[in-house]
């Protein structure tokens, strides 16, 4: 990077008691120690990006886990002749009438919500 300095830049610079030659090697060191911290903070918000989506990735796998458990509660239910759940019986309909897998049909029908608006 090349820095040039008029003749009044000049003189305002040695006005205040520095060489134009030292304020150039300021500033060269300035730009590389920036470059420095801007690749430290690129490497950092890549490492949070990806540490992210691993927890993401786990909490995914967290949920399924307890709606498996859920699933296997409402057929132990079923089994027993108690009341289900109204999502099961949906699913067990599905189930029946379409040949899909209870499991699927369960993770398809998961509760969605929604944030409560104050309007």
């Amino acid at each position: 990077m090349v820095y040039a300095f008029t003749e009044a830049q000049k003189q305002e610079i040695e006005s205040l008691g520095l060489k134009v030659i030292e304020l150039k090697r300021v500033m060269r060191k300035m730009s590389e120690w920036a470059e420095r911290v801007n690749q430290c903070f690129k490497e950092w918000v890549d490492r949070v990006t990806r540490e992210l989506s691993e927890i993401c990735v786990g909490w995914n796998k967290l949920c399924d886990m307890i709606d498996d458990l859920a699933l296997a509660f409402e057929e132990f239910k079923f089994d027993c002749q108690y009341s289900t759940s109204t999502r099961y019986k949906v699913t067990y309909f599905l189930s029946k009438c379409t040949g899909i897998e209870k499991k699927c049909i369960w993770r398809q029908l998961r509760p969605a919500y929604y944030a409560r608006s104050n309007c």
